[in-house]
């Protein structure tokens, strides 16, 4: 199903949004992740340095300039990082 503006958001079901989002290049993916991120209303908890912080990120990942790692890889990172100050 392709989204007009004349569409009703409502009508367009989470899995349509899922299957189509997965499907899109990394690049757009990481725009659309942003983009939703920043539509959540996640400031009202972030001090100003973590904002400041998020927003240069943001900016890092819409520039092409980040690098970014998927979950599995940066989750064994931490796992094995953590495991290391315990041993």
């Amino acid at each position: 199903m392709v989204y007009t503006e004349h569409m009703n958001a409502a009508a367009v079901s989470y899995e349509e949004v899922e299957d189509v989002s997965l499907q899109m290049a990394r690049a757009d993916r990481s725009r659309l992740a942003s983009k939703l991120l920043e539509s959540l209303d996640y400031e009202d908890g972030l001090s100003p340095e973590w904002l400041a912080e998020v927003k240069r990120r943001i900016a890092a990942i819409d520039a092409g300039t980040a690098t970014l790692v998927p979950r599995e890889e940066a989750m064994k990172r931490i796992t094995d990082h953590l495991a290391s100050l315990r041993s």
